[in-house]
């Protein structure tokens, strides 16, 4: 039976600030480097998600999408100040396996992002601490899985859409998303900097490498369009000249025929 349970590390071992909201170092992440696993795809931004009023300690384990969190509709939040996706997860393999989940936050109005990392416990912290603040409303994660295996692909990636479905509604309910353990959990009043820890650099890294590679497909794209419109434009042109030759031998002949008609008649008249 796999589990996330929680590890001590030793300090020597290098590690990566994960939690920004005092909790201790034996909450901390440590391991290699991150490496990039692959993307899952964005949530799409109109994506309607049933809420659930179904405990992540009920023990349940079924599709994690479908545990989502009770929202009021009066305190939905139409344009949420931040976007905050899920863009990927990483298993790390020093000493006990665990999930980190990695968010990308960027502030909508200036376009500022940086990155989060979280495992799945962190989340758990995230909704006890909510509850008491708000009482009224029933928190959900996607469950855990008592049996299994916990890093099987298409169960990370039901808890990533699960989770993302979680964090896109706190992000969305007005005083949820303005609450001091959501602004902790995002590190919203305290963004951390690109060179803050080697993994924010190198997310940062991937991310413009990412945007580079875009760019680098459109221009190739533009470049191929250009290529073609100029193949095109010179079809153009040599049709235009075989029209031009056409005329001006069309002209020639016009010029020539009243001429030898006037050649004709005069030797008409002698004869």
């Amino acid at each position: 039976m796999a589990s996330e349970a929680e590890v001590s590390h030793s300090p020597v071992l290098r590690t990566v600030e994960v939690e920004r909201d005092g909790t201790s170092a034996t909450d901390e992440l440590t391991g290699q480097s991150l490496a990039q696993v692959g993307r899952y795809m964005y949530l799409k931004q109109d994506r309607r998600e049933s809420l659930s009023s179904v405990s992540s300690d009920s023990g349940d384990v079924s599709n994690g999408r479908e545990h989502l969190c009770d929202v009021e509709e009066e305190n939905v939040v139409i344009v949420p100040e931040y976007n905050t996706p899920i863009i990927g997860y990483e298993v790390m393999e020093e000493r006990a396996r665990f999930t980190v989940f990695k968010i990308r936050v960027e502030h909508v109005e200036s376009g500022r992002y940086w990155f989060v990392f979280r495992r799945y416990t962190d989340f758990g912290r995230l909704s006890k601490k909510l509850k008491p603040l708000f009482p009224g409303l029933q928190l959900s994660l996607p469950p855990k899985r008592w049996f299994g295996n916990n890093f099987d692909p298409m169960f990370l990636e039901d808890r990533l859409l699960g989770l993302q479905a979680f964090v896109k509604n706190i992000m969305g309910h007005r005083d949820i998303s303005k609450s001091s353990p959501v602004r902790e959990f995002f590190c919203l009043d305290d963004p951390p900097e690109p060179l803050d820890t080697i993994e924010e650099s190198r997310a940062l890294c991937e991310n413009l490498e990412e945007k580079v590679y875009r760019l680098s497909q459109q221009l190739q794209e533009r470049d191929t369009e250009i290529e073609v419109l100029r193949a095109e434009l010179e079809s153009l042109r040599l049709q235009q000249g075989v029209l031009v030759k056409a005329l001006k031998a069309d002209g020639s002949k016009e010029e020539s025929q009243p001429s030898q008609e006037a050649t004709d008649s005069e030797a008409n008249r002698r004869g």
